[in-house]
């Protein structure tokens, strides 16, 4: 009898090792690594849709490669009519590069996204006040763990948060699948933390007055410097204009947010930078899978 017991627990013991052996070679087998080069600038935009002109600072200084793919992209682009009266006007421009693949030229794989916003992340936080707090989860100190955390924010009137909820967490390690599922719940539940308490300026102050609520995508950097420090911030810390490889998280959906919204949110909050959701200007023709975003149930 004691025999059989043995064995049976054995026989547990390896197949729940097996099971984890198997989670994470499905981590490390996926291909998930994604490459990304983040530029950011300005687009003028004429009332009835055109491209009257665009600016990226240091445009220079990329890569004939990286010059030629994003030329070649905004040369294309034709963007609905503004909405009311407006003639013309000039939004920031956030705008992501996909990396080569692997075994490829070393040249952008296309456009992976792009957005437009009226008012600057800047705005919105309160002038002279420090800006909110994340506390770096201890684990993942311990582990050695970076991430970047995307939170969909919402906020009323007077500046107070309405809703906030992680929509994608990136990590910067590869692990077993149901390691990096874990070090996802942390940083999103410290991200968000951080900003559900934060008040952020009126909407009045930033000339939003006749608007009820404004969304922000405000990317949180849990970050470790070579010294070992841990540093959290709403301030995007990797370089602009580097390449940054990640492994990407699935992205959520927000159950506050209308579903009418989904797909057309999906296209703003792509990119890794912080700034106001501005959906009154898109593109006409978006390039094959900007369309809209895939929000996976669960």
């Amino acid at each position: 009898m004691k025999s059989r017991l043995w064995w049976g627990v054995l026989g547990w013991v390896i197949w729940s090792l097996s099971g984890c052996l198997a989670d994470g070679l499905r981590a490390t087998e996926s291909g998930l690594v994604e490459s990304r080069l983040l530029m950011r600038g300005t687009v003028d935009i004429s009332g009835d849709g055109r491209l009257l002109g665009w600016s990226i600072p240091h445009f220079e200084t990329a890569s004939k490669a990286v010059r030629e793919e994003v030329e070649q992209a905004i040369a294309g682009w034709r963007f609905k009519p503004l909405p009311g009266d407006i003639k013309k006007g000039r939004w920031f421009m956030a705008l992501w590069l996909a990396g080569p693949k692997a075994g490829s030229e070393p040249r952008p794989a296309g456009l992976a996204g792009v957005s437009f916003s009226r008012i600057g992340l800047a705005d919105i936080f309160q002038s002279g006040q420090a800006g909110p707090s994340f506390a770096y989860p201890h684990r993942m100190i311990r582990d050695q763990v970076e991430g970047r955390v995307k939170v969909l924010v919402e906020i009323g009137p007077t500046g107070r948060v309405l809703h906030a909820d992680a929509v994608q967490v990136n990590l910067f390690r590869q692990a077993a699948t149901f390691e990096m599922r874990r070090w996802r719940r942390l940083f999103a539940r410290a991200a968000v933390d951080g900003l559900r308490h934060y008040r952020f300026a009126s909407l009045l102050q930033v000339g939003q007055a006749d608007s009820e609520k404004v969304l922000l995508v405000v990317p949180v950097d849990f970050f470790l410097d070579r010294d070992g420090a841990a540093r959290a911030s709403q301030e995007c810390q990797k370089p602009y204009g580097i390449w940054l490889s990640y492994i990407p998280g699935p992205m959520a959906k927000p159950a506050w947010v209308p579903a009418a919204l989904i797909n057309e949110m999906g296209v703003a909050i792509e990119p890794d930078v912080p700034r106001v959701i501005d959906l009154r200007v898109r593109l006409l023709d978006p390039p094959r899978g900007l369309a809209g975003m895939d929000f996976p149930d669960g």
